[in-house]
């Protein structure tokens, strides 16, 4: 089935809290994360401690995905 729209191919980029493009200050003063774990408040008890002890230590991790073009966007636009 042929589609009447075509997209060029990019490639997404993973980037972690080890990455500089990782971090981005929306008004100059600010470094926000790109990406981040939330969990809720009604979450239980035991439940938010594990998720913490395990992302101290690294098994959990927050992970940011972008095309390379929004990448590229971004660090001209800083």
């Amino acid at each position: 089935m042929d589609s009447c729209f075509k997209t060029p191919a990019t490639s997404v980029v993973s980037l972690t809290k080890i990455d500089p493009t990782f971090y981005f200050s929306h008004d100059g003063i600010t470094i926000t994360p790109r990406a981040s774990i939330v969990v809720t408040e009604d979450c239980p008890m035991h439940i938010k401690e594990q998720i913490h002890y395990y992302f101290q230590r690294g098994y959990i991790s927050a992970q940011a995905h972008m095309t390379e073009q929004e990448l590229l966007m971004s660090s001209l636009s800083e």
